[in-house]
């Protein structure tokens, strides 16, 4: 077997005509090693060839005949896209010299009659069955269609044609243009539909068209070989195939494949993938080299595989690295002609194998050859078993958002059957291949067209609903990267393959990433506000209520509590915990630590004591300060006078701890140096260098309360500190915002949403600048960014690498992105081992620069796996974030959310962000969060929403099934009257998974109440073999599949003479729905075209 597919994948075609072999192959393929291996092999090929040449026989003649699967899939597919194009097959040739019109039309009528296949149209029967019909040989005759016309215009001429779309139910279903240029210049198109053609069945269809033309032409009788049977018995034999020991071993084989969960390949894209599966594409050409091309030829025979398995492998490597899966399946198609007597046959023969392979990242190049090698030979084995079948017996979620197993395809077509003709000289005419530019549809996502033509060409055709052109190209660049990769060192193992290219990696580490500033890499944080207060020692520096202090006060303050802390024997590097509440003693506490040369570590006085205990005692605080010990202050006057110790730009500022996935909180150690480089040239970055008035609202265990007080009492600016009970108020936070003309502030997005309708009636006039970071920035708060009318800034930045990484003006994006990286900062997208990853491919978020800290306090072995070494400059630390995001081509970066927040469910990757801002958008709600949660040990998507007016479950679903694919929308939607914060202002997802789910079945059943409803119920329980079905049940969800879904339309055509189209079967498969479609379709042929319609009630 795997002789014959090497000689297959070579164009070396094998035939047993009485006993001997015969062998036909592509000029100076044959030498003399592959003629000794057939010859020592000769007999167990005539033995394999003699197998397959058992006999179809002819079918008796019938009224019509059974659908192939393939045909069956065509016919569904076709169905789907509403007679579209999609599936339509396109040529074109060139005709030069003086074409007799006449006779080429006879030509084409002749082909009709010898054919079967082209006078074949389809029919659904009484029993819903879908049927072939073969019109009779004397129905109307076959006739061209001329058209007159120019070089300029022709080719905009024949994609118009190429347009066209076929009824199925009307033959013929392939069509043939004209169009003449000139006397003696011709382009002649033709297409037929893929549910009676193949690629073959043209190639076939065109060079018999111009033998008869030539015998026509020279008064010659139609003289072609006769056909031993017709595509109706192939079809007819074929369903009798399934009853044989070898038809279902291979069914046994394709479904032990395809058992578990499914992959589900999510090649990168800019774009939302369209809910509804589109065929919009386009075709780019790549070529290669002559040396890469005998390099691969070379791999292939030193590896003992076929040149086919060395591309399709590449392949595979790219959607490796592209999704980081190393579970993949991609598509072949096979000719399905194994029989002589199929060779001759017009009709759709063609199998699609789909290659399941798995493996793992430490794999060799040659591992992975070896593998698909393997895969393809167990595919070629077992390939009885029609791809169409499988795909109807296997339990498949539905989605019509992509193909079913695989959308990504991968063929290679060798020189000669490319070139077996690249011309044919008929008497005074001479007939060419023509092209136009690029394909206009694309079956699947990607279908990679190999053309072995002296030197390798790609044809790469994508869909343009998903995929950018200048993506696509970077891919074919990657792709080549990495067929060099595999040439250079088939050893190498596949997480260790770079295939980026060096220009693209100097963009993405050079000239994405900002020229640093030299910052004043000597100062401290107290250093600079000593500096700011003998700059403007009078001017105002902190507000709190009614309480005003200068920067010449407030240093004066912070002075006698640095000797109140001396007093208390704190020294330089001791660490002392700050516990107060949220007042302007906050500010003199902090600004008193630095003054001894200590570090801070916040304490929020709402936590749990068990928790502020585990702290204490995890840094092991000097001293804690809290309101007694503050009290204990203020009842002696301590001396005002300068008071500093010298600290150094390497000691800690503060440790602030952030939660830990064990469920112990983690500290977070800070420099000052750390703080000094991100707070260097932020404010001019920010765009708020003018402004002076920035509240303080944040807590001071969320590390971005640092820029609010640090940043501000730096920079010479005003700092506004809010209390906890305005910040508890949104009404009365408001009110202060307006009081105390805040002309900055900082906000994570939970907090955003609670100000929206202020921001919206311009309620705070006062207002310059929105800072906002901490989550992903709510999309529909972006859409309105204009209504609002005050400058946004989405920042970026964990606690570990100092505040904020990077930013994004709003008003300068047009999508919702984190920016570039702060001056100091770098940002790398890497894989799982480092490396980089291009423009447009998910990676991990990781950060390097002056601002990455020390690491964690007593976390030796956490600090070691997530503060790495830079692998691009080793003298600096990389922060891996656990974030997930990526470069856009304008050098921003997209947060795609978080690593471990991605789940999966029935194979499916999901973004529960996304579910997220499609609820958001419906107009009754308020805000809502996604979490996922195990019930009855299935993993289930659960809705918390907080509503503007009552919503009913029903309407939600309806909502989200309008907008998601059905494995996105919530099980559950829960209710609340508000969503939790944790104290940093983010959404608290551990307490919503606390709240108790109420028991709201996934579907709630209702009784059919029209009389429409209750047709249709019926019509459900005869087909599913269900008894109580109610209006709200998903067909498919029921065990429907897609042939059962067109008997239902048939019967609901039958019944209501209404004619619905599949696709709304998939895209809301209730019955209420369908009730809907049918009266209003009933409803409009009555008033339009006063038809007699059955009587429905409504």
């Amino acid at each position: 077997m795997e002789l014959f597919v090497k000689l297959n994948d070579l164009g070396i075609q094998l035939q047993v005509e009485q006993g001997d072999l015969k062998i036909k192959a592509p000029r100076g393929v044959i030498t003399p090693d592959i003629v000794s291996e057939i010859k020592a092999h000769k007999s167990d090929l005539i033995t394999l060839l003699s197998g397959a040449e058992m006999s179809i026989p002819i079918a008796k003649n019938q009224r019509s005949y059974p659908l192939t699967s393939a045909q069956k899939r065509m016919w569904i597919l076709h169905k789907m896209q509403g007679n579209s194009a999609a599936y339509t097959i396109p040529r074109s040739f060139e005709i030069v010299g003086a074409l007799e019109v006449q006779v080429l039309e006879n030509a084409f009528q002749q082909m009709r009659l010898r054919h079967e296949s082209l006078r074949t149209y389809f029919k659904t029967e009484a029993d819903q069955e879908i049927r072939q019909y073969i019109g009779a040989e004397d129905e109307t005759a076959f006739s061209l269609k001329i058209t007159q016309t120019d070089e300029a215009n022709v080719a905009q001429l024949i994609s118009n044609f190429y347009t066209y779309s076929f009824s199925l139910s009307e033959a013929p279903l392939w069509k043939v243009n004209v169009f003449q240029l000139s006397k003696e210049r011709y382009i002649v198109s033709l297409i037929i539909h893929h549910i009676i053609s193949d690629g073959w069945s043209v190639e076939l269809f065109i060079n018999e068209v111009f033998q008869i033309y030539a015998q026509l032409k020279n008064k010659q009788s139609v003289n072609l070989p006769a056909l031993p049977i017709q595509y109706k018995d192939y079809a007819v034999w074929s369903e009798k195939q399934r009853v044989t020991d070898a038809y279902k071993k291979a069914a046994e084989y394709w479904k032990t494949t395809f058992t578990g969960e499914l992959p589900k390949l999510d090649m990168p894209s800019f774009v939302t993938r369209p809910s509804v599966k589109t065929y919009n594409g386009e075709t780019l050409t790549h070529n290669f080299s002559s040396t890469l091309t005998k390099g691969l030829e070379k791999l292939a025979v030193s590896e003992e595989v076929s040149l086919f398995m060395v591309l399709m492998t590449s392949v595979n490597i790219v959607c490796y690295k592209y999704t980081n899966s190393t579970d993949i399946t991609v598509g072949t198609p096979m000719a399905n002609r194994d029989r002589s007597v199929l060779e001759s046959q017009i009709g759709l023969y063609l199998n699609t194998l789909a290659v399941r392979l798995t493996f793992e990242k430490t794999h060799t190049i040659r591992e992975l050859l070896a593998i698909q090698k393997n895969k393809l030979l167990e595919a070629y084995t077992h390939q009885i078993y029609p791809f169409d079948e499988l795909v109807s017996e296997l339990p498949l979620a539905r989605d019509v958002s992509r193909s079913p197993l695989f959308d990504v395809m991968v063929t290679l077509h060798n020189q000669e059957e490319l070139l077996a003709q690249p011309f044919q000289q008929i008497d005074d005419i001479t007939v060419n291949s023509y092209h136009i530019s690029g394909k206009k549809t694309s079956q699947l996502d990607y279908t990679f067209d190999f053309l072995n033509v002296g030197n390798l060409q790609l044809q790469l055709t994508y869909n343009t609903d998903i995929y950018e052109a200048s993506q696509v190209q970077r891919m074919l660049l990657h792709l080549e990267h990495i067929l060099g990769e595999m040439l250079a060192d088939p050893s190498q193992e596949l997480k260790d393959i770079n295939y980026v290219s060096e220009s693209e990696t100097n963009q993405i580490l050079y000239d994405f990433n900002p020229a640093k500033s030299t910052f004043q890499s000597s100062e401290t944080i107290i250093s600079l506000f000593e500096k700011q207060v003998q700059k403007t020692p009078d001017a105002t520096a902190l507000v709190y209520k009614d309480t005003s202090l200068t920067y010449q006060q407030l240093d004066e303050k912070a002075n006698q509590f640095a000797h109140f802390l001396q007093s208390k024997n704190i020294q330089q590097n001791n660490l002392v915990g700050v516990q107060l509440d949220r007042t302007h003693w906050t500010l003199i506490v902090l600004l008193g630590i630095y003054k001894v040369g200590a570090s801070y570590v916040p304490l929020d006085v709402h936590h749990p004591k068990a928790r502020t205990n585990l702290i204490i005692a995890d840094a092991n605080c000097n001293i804690v300060i809290n309101e007694e010990v503050r009290k204990e202050f203020q009842e002696k006057n301590y001396a005002s006078d300068a008071f500093t110790i010298q600290t150094k730009p390497e000691d800690l500022a503060y440790i602030i701890y952030t939660s830990g996935s064990t469920g112990i909180p983690k500290g977070v150690m800070i420099t000052h140096k750390n703080v000094v480089a991100t707070l260097d040239e932020l404010t001019t970055q920010l765009g708020y260098a003018h402004l002076q008035k920035v509240a303080l609202s944040t807590n001071l265990v969320f590390d971005i309360s640092v820029l609010e007080i640090f940043g501000t009492l730096c920079s010479g600016k005003q700092a506004i500190m809010f209390d906890t009970p305005s910040l508890s108020n949104p009404q009365h936070f408001i009110s202060e915002l307006q009081a105390k003309e805040v002309e900055v502030l900082q906000i994570t997005p939970s907090r955003l949403l609670l100000l929206e309708e202020a921001l919206l009636q311009k309620s705070l006039p006062s207002l310059q600048l929105l800072i906002v970071g901490g989550e992903a920035f709510p999309n529909h708060i972006f859409e309105k960014r204009e209504a609002i009318g005050i400058p946004i800034v989405n920042v970026y930045g964990p606690t570990e690498t100092t505040i904020w990484s990077s930013y994004c003006k709003l008003s300068e994006s047009e999508i919702v992105s984190i920016g570039k990286p702060l001056k100091n900062d770098e940002i790398y997208i890497l894989d799982a081992d480092q490396q980089i990853q291009p423009i447009g491919v998910t990676g991990e978020i990781c950060i390097s620069g002056a601002c990455v800290g020390n690491g964690y306090l007593n976390l030796t072995k956490r600090t070691s796996e997530n503060f790495i070494p830079n692998p691009f400059n080793p003298t600096k630390k990389l922060y891996r974030t656990g974030d997930l995001g990526r470069w856009n081509t304008n050098g921003t970066v997209e947060f795609m959310g978080r690593i471990d927040a991605q789940v999966k469910i029935s194979g499916y990757r999901i973004e529960l962000g996304e579910i997220e801002q499609v609820l958001r958008k419906h107009a009754h709600i308020k805000e809502v969060a996604v979490i996922t949660t195990s019930l009855q040990g299935t993993l289930k998507i659960i809705a918390y929403i907080v509503q503007k007016e009552p919503l009913n479950v029903a309407e939600l679903r309806d909502y989200t099934a309008q907008k998601l694919p059905a494995y996105m929308i919530p099980s559950h939607f829960m209710r609340v009257s508000e969503l939790p914060l944790n104290a940093s202002g983010k959404l608290d997802r551990k307490r919503l998974q606390e709240l108790e789910l109420q028991q709201t079945p996934s579907i709630t059943y209702k009784a059919p109440e029209s009389e429409v409803e209750k047709k249709l119920v019926t019509y459900w329980q005869e087909l599913l073999n269900v008894e109580e079905i109610g209006v709200k049940d998903n067909f498919f969800e029921l065990g429907g599949n897609s042939l059962q879904a067109m008997q239902l339309l048939g019967l609901i055509h039958k019944e209501f003479n209404v004619e619905l189209n599949l696709m709304k079967m998939f895209e809301k498969p209730f019955i209420d729905f369908i009730a809907i479609e049918i009266e209003n379709i009933a409803w409009q042929k009555n008033y339009n075209h006063n038809e007699n319609t059955k009587k429905i009630t409504l």
